[in-house]
């Protein structure tokens, strides 16, 4: 038994000190941002680009849906969640539910965005969603106000 984990451990760490991505704990086989490549296919952003003249062609950071293990591998704004894909945070803008990190938000329009964004969705507790909207608002206020106060003390 000792045996078979030395050489399973001893084939990880060979794999990692070759640059290769390790194949027997389910990760993408495709190159993350940053790392060289020729073309599109290699990367799981599915984007080889130039970004420098006289520099080796990288793969660009992911975009939302796509494959990632950290946060770094996504674009500006986006996380990588649970399921190693990039997703949007609170307040982000998505285009469906999936792209929400969150599995209690919801990608819905939000009044006055002009894009969708990931939200919670609207309660049922018979309280409109503008109304629940604004006692937020009401409320995140005098808790600003009560701290203003405290520091002037």
């Amino acid at each position: 038994m000792m045996r078979t984990l030395g050489i399973f451990l001893s084939f990880l760490i060979f794999q990692f000190t070759t640059g290769q991505i390790p194949t027997l704990i389910g990760l993408p086989q495709c190159k993350w941002a940053n790392e060289e490549c020729a073309d599109n296919d290699q990367c799981c952003s599915q984007s080889c680009v130039l970004k420098n003249p006289g520099t080796n062609r990288r793969c660009s950071r992911s975009s939302i849906g796509q494959e990632c293990l950290y946060v770094y591998h996504c674009e500006d704004r986006l996380l990588c969640g649970d399921r190693r894909k990039c997703c949007a945070s609170y307040w982000e803008t998505c285009s469906r539910n999936q792209h929400c990190c969150d599995t209690n938000h919801r990608c819905l329009r939000a009044e006055g965005a002009t894009y969708r964004k990931c939200l919670y969705p609207p309660t049922n507790t018979g309280v409109p969603l503008e109304s629940s909207w604004v006692l937020g608002v009401v409320i995140l206020l005098r808790v600003l106000f009560m701290e203003l106060t405290k520091s002037l003390l």
